[in-house]
């Protein structure tokens, strides 16, 4: 797409601490804009080569995830590479930490229907053979409700 200044722009999150990070960069000369994209937790990237990195962003033209190939000296690679890892990784653990947070609270539920529904199971059963799961108890109505 062209050459020009890269630049990683980072702006304090609300009341997480967690930052927003965007990579934007814009051609030498004209100014014109190649890549605006936020940082997101399951952005790919990875070191092509010692002075390449692979990104996916968002495309500015047709709205897409596309591969980016970004070129630099060794050093500037490396620096990219890493800030851009640390950002990510930030994402992915924020992430994990807020599905943690909200799959709790439905297991915690299931867990207490099937202590309940042992419990009754337990009062049903007789010595002369009951049949416990028949159709209409509330058994079958367990694995329904746990998915």
């Amino acid at each position: 797409r062209g050459r020009g200044l890269l630049r990683l722009n980072d702006m304090a999150s609300t009341e997480d601490g967690l930052l927003q990070s965007r990579l934007v960069m814009r051609t030498q000369g004209s100014l014109r804009l190649i890549l605006n994209t936020k940082l997101w937790a399951q952005m790919q990237i990875d070191k092509a080569s010692e002075k390449s990195i692979r990104i996916t962003a968002m495309d500015t033209e047709d709205q897409g995830v596309k591969v980016f190939l970004i070129s630099a000296s060794s050093k500037d690679t490396g620096q990219l590479f890493a800030a851009l890892h640390h950002r990510i990784l930030a994402l992915r653990s924020h992430v994990e930490q807020e599905a943690e947070i909200k799959c709790p609270e439905p297991v915690r539920e299931v867990a207490q229907s099937i202590e309940e529904d042992s419990d009754d199971d337990d009062d049903v059963l007789t010595p002369s053979g009951a049949n416990v799961g028949a159709p209409g108890d509330e058994g079958d109505k367990l694995p329904a409700s746990s998915t």
